[in-house]
């Protein structure tokens, strides 16, 4: 279950980190042959009937409103000539909620990706410079005005040391469900990828790498192909490339 909390009280940091124990400890035990059956014991719950009685209220009020909308479902698919008229403002009042934008969800766009990127991306034609050169080892007075500081350097395990069938190592560009792309500095243009299947969110430029891992156990055990985000540029159309480190690899989390 997800508890999407608004208007949440102060003093709840406690209820929080009980809540993710429990949740840790379900994940920990996931292959266990055990449950968790109750978050908070039903004699604690009794003991403070004020608050025994507003849960059970509660509940009882959210159980009517979800049987209402069931059977509303039930109505509209058996009758697909039923109309709710208040669809269009609850659908308005969630996009301002939410503040989203109310438009037709659009297909992506199956133009040029380097057209695609320069209207996205105006740095990237600078940033392109610098990729596409012929590789050289970086002298020291080099990293020393790149990186002033020891504390500049961030070191990543990588899974894949050169390009060679689905194991890949890149700039990728994704303009949305599987049309995604990948950076050729030799040929300094982008590659339709189809070595392997990925889907990304229009406007998106990562680097990172497609590794070859092993899944399950023993004769169960099967090769899956997964992609590991080493940093990102651009998500979603957001640009993050000036975020810290730190601030890149939380957004490509999400």
């Amino acid at each position: 279950r997800y508890l999407v909390c608004k208007w949440k009280l102060p003093q709840t940091d406690l209820i929080q980190r009980h809540l993710e124990d429990v949740n840790r400890q379900m994940y920990d035990n996931r292959n266990a042959n055990i449950d968790t059956l109750e978050l908070v014991s039903e004699e604690v719950l009794r003991a403070d009937a004020t608050f025994h009685r507003y849960v059970c209220d509660s509940n009882n009020a959210i159980g009517r409103n979800q049987i209402a909308a069931l059977l509303k479902i039930a109505a509209f698919c058996r009758n697909r000539d039923l109309a709710e008229p208040r669809q269009m403002e609850v659908k308005q009042k969630c996009l301002a909620l939410w503040k989203l934008p109310d438009g037709i969800r659009k297909f992506a766009n199956k133009g040029d990706p380097d057209q695609y990127v320069a209207k996205l991306y105006k740095e990237w034609n600078s940033l392109t410079k610098e990729v596409c050169q012929v590789e050289k080892r970086v002298q020291n007075p080099e990293l020393r005005q790149t990186f002033p500081s020891v504390y500049d350097w961030c070191f990543v395990p990588i899974g894949t040391v050169e390009n060679a069938g689905k194991n890949l190592r890149t700039i990728l560009l994704g303009k949305g469900g599987k049309e995604v792309y990948r950076f050729e500095p030799k040929q300094c243009s982008w590659i339709p990828v189809t070595e392997v299947s990925i889907e990304l969110p229009p406007g998106t430029i990562i680097y990172a790498e497609i590794v070859r891992e092993l899944q399950g156990q023993g004769k169960s055990q099967i090769v899956i192909h997964t992609l590991h985000i080493i940093d990102g540029l651009l998500l979603g159309g957001e640009n993050i490339r000036r975020l810290p480190l730190r601030q890149r690899l939380a957004r490509c989390q999400q």
